[in-house]
């Protein structure tokens, strides 16, 4: 997992940048403000970031601006990026001043000849960056970004990234040696670990500065060839010092992989505990976050004396100490831990729909108290006002332990299991992920296809505090000294008692678009999800269709409900398994302008593949957000008639209806959602459409979905897939009028005897073009998904055969009336034979309409048979 996102472009990220790995729902400053060389106001993640100067939101239109193409705009942006650069280059003079300062410090304590070998280095590296800041004003003073020596100082960033490699191994032994006085203190040895450690990020910063400046310039520019050369070199050279750096450090114990906020959900009592846990190379920590006395008065009492309509404290300039200790609870060393499989809260469909409306209905608190809430903010100081903040905290919190429903078991080798709650499916994989790499055990999936990919996220964490190395038999008084160094890394979720990022957060109506991917030349099922970080976690919000195509091309809408978001993640999967992921960073102006935004992100693979991500994003009021919608459609949802459970918008433009539109507008969104979330998790599953839900599970989803057909999509991830696939056969079956009516099922029988396949294929759409619209929609929506299914035989068994058998039951009209009534008069006269033989005919029957079925599914799999659409599909009896 990528955790130190800090570059707007994900194609920028070297995958061995030397960060302790964090999942992102919790906003971490990675070290204290007071250790921080450069600046006192910048976090880590901004120190890392290839433009200081810029926010990251400033960063996604200066890269993806549709002037981009202008000359003299383009020009005034690589100006842009050059001054910032000299800036920023600038300041690392001033880092290796203090780097030269900290090892006449620590020189007292090494050998002369040791320390001397590392100055050298430093008046190296210190040479070469003089050279590179004078090219660059040189390039500022010039003003052409086509003259003849441009590129110059930007060659000499090769040697650098060498000399600081050579830098980081002489380093790595003598911080790993270095034993503390007594008299120093915790934050002194951090500030000169640190210090001698900060070249390492020049390492990433370099390789994103310069990718910047090969995509600025374009591959019209003179400079594009050879300044692609240099990111090239620079990039190998840029791997092969973090591969030497792992090499180096691989048998430090102590190095710290990842961590994060987590629910414990405890096996004695069932309650949920809040935890954090880290995740060394030797041990698996998992600590309570404790108070300090009045520290959780305190930011109650900030937080209401705020200006803000969000009652949340700004981080000031200064970073407090933290009011809060880290308590170990427990802890497993990697030689006794064991990882079991996968569950969720709930023992069923129901108890899991169950749990999922009791969250629903704990986020509409949240949400009315907080309205109540800005609605008052003259009152603000009062002690009525005080109250609701402190209620506000107490749902706030409880909304955070009940928000995880994802089950990842550790055990340890006396069998006792902790189990450990996560709120989506990405940050378990994460953290399995990574716990599987430390095991040294074979991913989870076992899936040919994945067999090829990384079993962990590829950025590996380099430790910027070495301890010294302790005995495999470390108490808890060892780890606890070792958690202390960790102790600023710590912060709270965005809501509560918490403290929060720089920024204020998004609440209202965002309108998401996914447009496409570009750079998947293989074809394959892709679908993209979304999270938002609402609620200080990370919650899945949305899924787009399945497509079964080479670079997908979605251009699917979703209007997202946020509150209190710092970001969007979109997540790109192959059927269940993660390929790849965007981070943007919310941002209001940003999202006023509605800007499409054109991402480079890395694949999962090894080695990672770069791809373009597509989406657009735009803030709407809730006004425009209702206009256009389709209204929900309440009551009963099934033995209706199917254009009773269409909406179409009274004010669409016939000419503006497409097939795409169409689809959308005239199939039941009950439909729709269930075979969207099938192709999602399902298309591998053996026996897919054999396999039966239990009757009480398939009761209560159909009760969802007849209450409110929207909260139960919303919920379907959480159903079986078994049972969703038995409601939707169903829901046809239901239908007061079978999908494909009498008429049409006469004439189709009759048809596919047909032994011409062109005159065959002809016939079949002049039959099932007279079908109503809904009907004829409805059914070509559904036989695309059956032949999309066959396509994954190998795996799921089902061929159109087996699918015809299934299906045509469901979807022709099949009762008597449709046996021939010259067999019936002849059953009639033959009297107590009709008994006997109405069931061989209905057999004989039924046989001939999957005949029928799967010449229609054949047919349309090798594209012999296309089902038309009406040419005037808006009509009044449907809108």
């Amino acid at each position: 997992m990528i955790i130190s996102k800090v570059s707007v472009n994900r194609q920028f990220s070297i995958p061995d940048a030397p960060i302790p790995l964090k999942f992102t729902p919790v906003n971490v400053d990675l070290l204290p403000l007071d250790l921080l060389s450069d600046s006192q106001n910048k976090t880590i993640h901004e120190l890392l970031s290839h433009n200081e100067s810029f926010t990251e939101s400033e960063q996604i239109k200066l890269l993806n601006n549709e002037d981009y193409m202008d000359i003299k705009e383009t020009t005034n942006k690589i100006r842009s990026h050059l001054d910032y650069l000299h800036k920023h280059e600038s300041q690392h003079l001033k880092i290796l001043e203090e780097i030269k300062t900290s090892l006449d410090f620590i020189k007292q304590k090494r050998t002369t000849n040791e320390i001397m070998t590392i100055r050298s280095s430093v008046n190296s590296i210190e040479t070469i960056q003089k050279n590179f800041i004078q090219g660059l004003k040189i390039c500022l003073q010039n003003g052409d970004i086509n003259y003849k020596n441009f590129l110059d100082p930007f060659k000499l960033l090769i040697n650098r990234q060498i000399e600081i490699s050579n830098y980081v191994s002489k380093i790595s032994k003598l911080l790993k040696n270095l034993k503390p006085e007594k008299s120093d203190t915790l934050d002194s040895k951090s500030l000169n670990s640190f210090r001698l450690q900060e070249p390492t990020t020049w390492i990433t910063q370099t390789v994103e500065n310069i990718k910047t400046l090969v995509l600025l310039l374009g591959t019209d520019s003179p400079h594009y060839p050879e300044l692609q050369r240099i990111y090239k070199r620079l990039l190998e050279e840029s791997l092969n010092s973090n591969n030497s750096i792992e090499d180096k450090t691989i048998n430090d114990s102590n190095r710290l992989i990842m961590h994060s906020l987590v629910v414990e959900l405890t096996s004695k009592t069932n309650s949920r505990k809040l935890r954090y846990l880290f995740l060394f190379k030797d041990v698996l920590i998992c600590a309570k976050i404790k108070f300090t006395m009045g520290s959780r008065q305190r930011i109650l009492h900030e937080n209401a004396s705020l200006s803000e309509s969000r009652f949340r404290r700004k981080r000031s300039g200064k970073f407090s100490a933290p009011s809060y200790e880290l308590e170990i609870k427990w802890f497993i060393s990697m030689e006794e831990m064991s990882l079991l499989s996968n569950s969720r809260v709930g023992s069923d469909d129901r108890g899991r729909l169950q749990n999922q409306k009791n969250l629903d209905e704990l986020k509409g608190m949240v949400r009315n108290l907080r309205q109540t809430m800005s609605r008052s903010l003259e009152d603000k100081h009062s002690s009525k006002n005080t109250s609701k903040l402190t209620s506000l905290s107490k749902l706030e919190g409880k909304l955070v332990l009940e928000t995880p429903q994802l089950i990842l078991p550790i055990a340890d080798k006396s069998g006792r299991i902790h189990n450990i709650l996560l709120s989506t499916e990405r940050e378990r994989t994460h953290w399995r992920s990574a716990l599987e790499q430390v095991l040294d055990k074979p991913p989870h999936n076992t899936d040919k296809f994945y067999s090829l990919r990384r079993t962990t996220p590829e950025k590996i964490s380099t430790d910027y505090f070495h301890s010294p190395s302790r005995s495999r038999s470390s108490s808890i008084g060892d780890f606890s000294e070792r958690l202390k160094k960790y102790k600023h890394m710590v912060k709270l979720n965005g809501v509560g008692l918490s403290i929060i990022d720089k920024d204020e957060p998004i609440t209202g109506y965002i309108k998401a678009t996914v447009h496409g991917i570009d750079g998947l030349n293989e074809k394959n099922s892709y679908h993209v999800r979304i999270e938002v970080d609402s609620y200080g976690q990370y919650e899945e919000v949305a899924c787009t269709r399945v497509l079964q195509q080479c670079n997908p091309q979605w251009e699917q809408s979703f209007d997202l409900e946020v509150d209190g978001a710092w970001t969007i993640c979109f997540t790109l999967y192959i059927h269940q398994e993660m390929f790849a992921e965007l981070d943007v960073p919310l941002d209001l102006e940003l999202l006023k302008t509605n800007s499409r935004i054109d991402m480079k992100i890395l694949t999962n693979e090894n080695p990672p593949r770069s791809l373009t991500f597509s989406v657009s994003l735009e803030y709407v009021d809730q006004v425009n957000l209702n206009k256009n919608r389709r209204s929900e459609i309440r009551g009963n949802l099934f033995g209706r008639h199917l254009a009773e459970l269409i909406r179409v918008p009274n004010d669409i433009d016939k000419n503006e209806c497409t097939k795409k539109h169409k689809s959308e507008a005239f199939i039941p969104r009950f439909v729709i959602a269930c075979v969207e979330e099938i192709e999602r998790r399902g298309l591998l599953v053996v026996g897919l459409y054999r396999l039966c839900g239990s009757n009480d599970n398939i009761k209560a989803l159909k009760s969802e979905f007849d209450e409110s057909c929207t909260l139960a999509i919303q919920r379907l991830p959480l159903v079986e897939l078994p049972v969703i696939t038995s409601l939707l056969k169903q829901f046809f079956q239901h239908l007061p009028e079978s999908l494909v009516d009498y008429t049409a099922t006469i004439a189709l029988l009759q048809a596919v005897e047909i032994p011409d396949e062109s005159v065959r294929c002809q016939l079949i759409e002049d039959i099932l073009v007279d079908l109503p619209t809904p009907n004829l929609e409805t059914f070509n929506y559904l036989a695309n998904h059956l032949v999309t299914v066959s396509n994954y035989k190998a795996q799921n068994k089902m061929d159109l055969g087996n699918l015809s058998l299934i299906w045509s039951y469901t979807l022709f009209e099949c009762s008597s009336k449709t046996i021939p009534s010259t067999e019936m008069n002849e059953q009639t006269k033959s009297g107590s034979s009709l008994k006997s033989n109405t069931a061989e005919i209905q057999a004989a029957f039924s046989f001939q309409q999957a005949k029928v079925l799967n010449c229609i599914l054949t047919s349309m799999k090798s594209g012999k048979l296309t089902i038309p659409s009406h040419s005037n599909v808006i009509r009044p009896v449907y809108s």
